[in-house]
C-alpha cells in the first residue's frame, strides 16, 4: 500500500508536469495563433515569478503574530470587496444552457410548471434549475432583479473553498505561513471571480474537494456524534454535488478510497469503514430520490424517447473534426432520432465508426487532445462563461479585449506556478500524507472521466484548481520545514 500510494502520486506528478508543457504552449488569447515568442515569453515569466516567490516564503514565516494576522486580514477584505464590486457591477445575459436554466427557473418560481423541451434532452440540468428556481422564489417577493443577490449568494457558497482550505492549514499547523499563501491565491483567482458571476452548475462544484475533505478531517479529529455529523456532511454534500454534475462521482468513489486509506492507517476500524460506504451508498441513492420526487412535483415528467444517451457524449468526443468537445451537429443528428432504441442505435454507430476510422494511433492523439483541453487553460473558459452582459461597466465594455489579455496572461502565469508547486509537493509527500492523496485521486478522477469517457471543456476542470491552490501553499509550506512552525502536521498525515 505504501509502494501504491507512492506511486500514485508520481503518476499525478507526472500529469501535471505534461498539463505544463501544454499549459506553456497555449496561446494567451484567443486572438490569434501562438508562435514561436509564447513558449518564450510564458518560460521567462514563469521562472521569474517562481523566484520571487521562493524568495519571499521564507519571510512570511519570520513575521510576528500580528503582523500575521494584519496581513491576512487585508486580504480578506480585499476578496470580500472584490467580489461585493463584481456581484454589483456585472449581470450576465446567460447564454446556451445556461439560458434554458435561467428561464426556466424563472417559471418555476413563479408557479408554471411547463418544462421546455431542453430539459427532455438534457435532463442532468434539471436538479440544478429546481435549486436555483427555490433560491429565486426566496428573492423574487423581495426584488424584482434578483441577480445581483444570486451573484452575492454564489460567491458565498465559493468561499466555503477559502473556509475549508484555511481550516486544513490550521488544523495540519500550518496556519503561518499557509493561511497567507492561500488567501492571496485565492484573492488572485480569475476563475472564482468569473464563476460566481454564471449561473450554472459549475460554481457548485468548484468547492467541493476542499469542503469534503475539510469535513473528513474535522470527522476523523471528533469522537462520538461529532465524528458522524462530520461524515453525514460529507457524503451529503457529495451526493449532492453527484446529483447536480455527473462527473462528480470520481469525487464520491475517491471519498470512500481516503476511508480505505483511513482504515489502512488504522485510524478508522473496518465496522466504521463498513458503516461510511454502506452510509455513502444510502446518501446517494436518497438524494437522487428525493431529487426525483421534487422534479415530479415541480411538474417534470421525462421523456426516454427524448433523452441524450450516454453513447452520445463519448461519439462526440471521439470527433477527429474537433478536439473532443461538445460538438452541436452531433447532438443534432441522435437527437432528430425519433425513439430511445434509434438515438441509442445512431450513437453507438457513430461512435464505432470513428473508432474504426481513428484507429489505435488516433484514439490515443484524440485522447492527448482532450487531455491539453482539459488542463492547459488556467482561466477554467471563464472568459468563455459569458460574453455579453445585462449589467457590466462601460469602461470595461470598451476595453474588454485589452483588459482580458492581461488578465489571461497573469492567470496562466498563476496557473503554471501552481502546477510546479503541485508537482513538487507531491514527488515529496509521504505517503502518510492522506489528505494529499486524497487530493490527487479526486484530480486523476475527473481526469479520467471527461479525456477517456466523456466530452471535455477547459470549465470541467474547475474543481481542479481549489485543489491545486491547497497543494501549491502545503509546496511553500514544506520548502520551510526546517522551521518548526512548518515541519508538523495533525489530522491526516505529516508533511514531508
Amino acid at each position: 500500500m505504501r509502494r501504491l500510494v507512492g506511486t500514485l502520486n508520481w503518476v499525478v506528478a507526472g500529469l501535471l508536469a505534461c498539463a505544463a508543457v501544454f499549459a506553456v504552449t497555449e496561446p494567451v488569447t484567443t486572438l490569434g495563433d501562438a508562435d514561436w515568442a509564447q513558449p518564450l515569453v510564458m518560460v521567462t515569466l514563469l521562472g521569474g515569478v517562481l523566484l520571487i516567490l521562493n524568495r519571499f516564503r521564507g519571510r512570511v514565516g519570520q513575521w510576528s503574530s500580528t503582523k500575521y494576522r494584519l496581513i491576512w486580514a487585508v486580504l480578506l477584505v480585499l476578496i470580500v470587496g472584490a467580489q461585493a464590486w463584481m456581484a454589483m457591477n456585472f449581470v450576465d445575459v446567460s447564454r446556451a444552457d445556461g439560458y434554458f436554466v435561467r428561464n426556466q427557473a424563472i417559471a418555476l418560481a413563479q408557479g408554471r410548471t411547463t418544462w421546455n423541451h431542453y430539459f427532455m434532452v438534457y435532463q442532468n440540468n434539471v436538479n440544478y434549475t429546481l435549486i436555483d428556481a427555490w433560491w429565486l422564489k426566496l428573492l423574487l417577493p423581495m426584488t424584482k432583479t434578483p441577480w445581483v443577490a444570486m451573484n452575492f449568494l454564489r460567491y458565498l457558497w465559493l468561499d466555503t473553498g477559502l473556509a475549508a482550505g484555511l481550516y486544513l492549514l490550521h488544523h495540519w499547523r500550518l496556519w503561518q505561513p499557509g493561511a497567507f499563501w492561500f488567501t492571496l491565491l485565492w484573492l488572485l483567482s480569475i476563475p472564482v471571480y468569473a464563476l460566481g458571476l454564471f449561473d450554472y452548475t459549475d460554481p457548485v462544484v468548484f468547492p467541493l474537494f476542499l469542503d469534503s475533505l475539510a469535513l473528513v478531517s474535522w470527522s476523523v479529529a471528533n469522537r462520538g456524534w461529532r465524528r458522524w455529523l462530520g461524515g453525514g456532511l460529507a457524503l451529503l454534500l457529495v451526493s449532492a454535488g453527484v446529483a447536480v454534475k455527473s462527473n462528480l462521482i470520481v469525487l464520491w468513489l475517491a471519498l470512500g478510497l481516503l476511508i480505505l486509506l483511513l482504515w489502512w492507517q488504522r485510524r478508522l476500524t473496518w465496522r466504521q469503514v463498513v458503516v461510511w460506504i454502506a452510509g455513502a451508498c444510502l446518501v446517494l441513492g436518497g438524494v437522487f430520490a428525493g431529487m426525483s420526487a421534487w422534479s415530479r412535483q415541480a411538474g417534470y415528467r421525462p421523456d426516454p424517447n427524448a433523452q441524450m444517451p450516454v453513447t452520445a457524449w463519448i461519439a462526440m468526443s471521439m470527433n477527429p473534426q474537433n478536439p473532443g468537445t461538445y460538438s452541436l451537429t452531433d447532438a443534432m443528428v441522435i437527437d432528430h432520432q425519433p425513439t430511445a432504441r434509434a438515438k441509442q442505435a445512431t450513437a453507438t454507430k457513430l461512435l464505432n465508426q470513428r473508432l474504426n476510422t481513428l484507429g489505435v494511433s488516433g484514439v490515443l492523439v484524440q485522447l492527448a487532445r482532450k487531455f491539453e483541453i482539459f488542463w492547459s487553460t488556467g482561466d477554467m473558459d471563464s472568459f468563455k462563461l459569458t460574453t455579453q452582459w445585462l449589467k457590466a461597466p462601460r469602461w470595461y465594455l470598451m476595453n474588454q479585449r485589452s483588459i482580458q489579455f492581461w488578465l489571461v496572461l497573469g492567470t496562466q502565469i498563476l496557473y503554471l506556478t501552481l502546477l510546479c508547486q503541485s508537482i513538487w509537493f507531491l514527488l515529496k509527500a509521504r505517503p502518510s500524507f492522506v489528505a494529499g492523496h486524497f487530493l490527487a485521486i479526486a484530480m486523476l478522477g475527473l481526469m479520467i472521466f471527461h479525456v477517456f469517457f466523456w466530452e471535455v471543456e477547459p470549465r470541467y476542470a474547475a474543481p481542479v484548481l481549489p485543489a491545486l491552490m491547497l497543494l501549491g501553499t502545503l509546496g511553500w509550506c514544506a520548502g520551510n520545514e526546517r522551521r518548526p512552525k512548518c515541519g508538523m502536521v495533525g489530522g491526516l498525515g505529516r508533511l514531508p
